[in-house]
């Protein structure tokens, strides 16, 4: 990748460091003993509803407490008077009652 369209955008995610070029994708994970990578979220993945920060992670936790949930993504959908609202898809534990 060489970069953005906006340049500032550009400068923002891609710098040099040590005679080398880097890009922060906003990705967050960590490393284990044996130097395997884990990416567990995205820093940037934030949605907006009525001026505040909502992160779909935080949700998400939250709804797998629950013991019918087996999964659940949280994604932020467009609205007009309060910038996105907040909408949840969750999948039912094999557990859970259907009726």
């Amino acid at each position: 990748m060489q970069g953005y369209l906006d340049e500032e955008e550009t400068r923002k995610v891609i710098f040099e460091c040590c005679g080398r070029w880097w890009l922060r994708t906003g990705d967050m994970g960590y490393m284990d003993e044996e130097g395997c990578f884990f990416i567990v979220d995205i820093k940037k993945d934030v949605i907006k509803y009525k001026g505040y920060g909502v992160y779909p992670r935080e949700i998400e936790e939250v709804l797998y407490m629950h013991p019918c949930v087996q999964d659940a993504a949280v994604i932020g959908v467009p609205h007009p008077h309060v910038g996105e609202r907040i909408k949840a898809f969750v999948a039912r534990s094999p557990a859970a009652r259907t009726s």
